[in-house]
């Protein structure tokens, strides 16, 4: 195969990677090759990674995880739900979810609710489907009309939800191994909710203060609307975030490739670029550097900015969540795996 500039960025790390799976090849061969337990064990991996930052170091994890983390994943988001099953060549479909992304701007959640309700029906597949799936945003976007502000709040939790849904229907499951995530997150979130994780972090001194504007007690005004949630609030925030990442940059990746064993970084390089052009990647690194460098000198200006303009990524997933119920993963893999 022809060398091409990206195989040649990527051939030092495949170097490594070669030689640390040519001496693990013994004892991970079945790991590599079943899609299932490798996509079930990166994924608890990632949920305990999650718990630990939330126990950790809480407050930082909220610093500073999206100037780290929030831009590729937001890509990951394009690249998973709209190139991929190709919604930006169906304009019918995707611009409702774009108004109503542009529109929660100003209205908050219920006009991304009443986008992707918009979405159902224009999507493909039999008129009662469309209508029943349609009902749920379009149910949910009035009762968020009442309260914007809860509404708004509860998504913040919430849209953590939509993309684990998303994961558990990318592909037909031949096995249980996909429990073992769902079930180290269930255990997280009862440890967090319990209070469990509260105690741990107090007893670690884990609730130090990373920068002004991210004392607990202001930091939870934002997460919380009850005082007495504070804390947990912030742990929950932390913990889901986390989370979120670790499916859109790890989890979901493994599960929409066609083959069983994992590409090396020259085919994941190249695959990306076949997927997103490079005037999306080019200016997306950019922003991705200035982002980190921000947040080195105000993390907090930098937090709220990229909260400020990546909000669509989660609107975004509630439109494609909308479509794809109504007419399925056009891309997933099926059948035994």
């Amino acid at each position: 195969m022809a060398t091409t500039p990206w195989r040649a960025l990527a051939a030092p790390a495949d170097y490594l990677r070669r030689a640390v799976l040519v001496r693990a090849r013994p004892m991970l061969r079945g790991w590599f090759t079943d899609r299932e337990r490798r996509v079930a064990v990166g994924g608890a991996v990632g949920v305990g990674m999650a718990f630990a930052l939330a126990v950790g170091c809480p407050l930082w994890a909220v610093a500073f995880g999206p100037a780290v983390l929030g831009i590729p994943h937001a890509l990951s988001d394009l690249r998973y739900l709209v190139a991929r099953p190709g919604l930006h060549r169906r304009p019918r479909v995707l611009l409702p979810i774009v108004v109503g992304s542009a529109l929660g701007w100003r209205y908050g959640v219920s006009a991304a609710l009443a986008g992707a309700a918009l979405a159902a029906l224009l999507a493909r597949g039999a008129v009662l489907r469309k209508v029943l799936v349609a009902l749920v945003p379009a149910g949910l976007a009035a009762l968020a009309w009442n309260d914007r502000h809860l509404a708004d709040l509860a998504f913040v939790h919430l849209h953590n939800a939509v993309a684990v849904g998303l994961w558990l229907s990318w592909r037909r499951r031949a096995g249980w191994w996909h429990l073992v995530p769902l079930g180290a997150l269930g255990l997280g979130l009862g440890l967090v909710l319990h209070g469990d994780a509260e105690r741990a972090s107090t007893a670690l001194g884990a609730w130090s203060v990373p920068a002004p504007g991210f004392e607990p007690e202001s930091l939870a005004w934002t997460l919380s609307p009850e005082d007495t949630w504070g804390l947990r609030a912030i742990q929950l925030y932390a913990f889901g975030q986390a989370v979120h990442y670790a499916l859109w940059l790890r989890v979901v990746p493994a599960e929409d490739r066609p083959r069983e064993t994992p590409r090396s970084y020259a085919q994941s390089l190249e695959a990306l670029l076949a997927d997103l052009p490079l005037w999306v990647l080019g200016p997306s690194v950019l922003a991705m550097c200035g982002l980190f460098l921000w947040a080195l000198q105000d993390p907090f200006e930098a937090r709220w900015n990229y909260l400020r303009l990546a909000f669509w990524h989660g609107y975004l997933e509630l439109g494609a969540a909308a479509v794809f119920a109504v007419e399925g993963f056009p891309r997933r893999p099926r059948g035994p795996v």
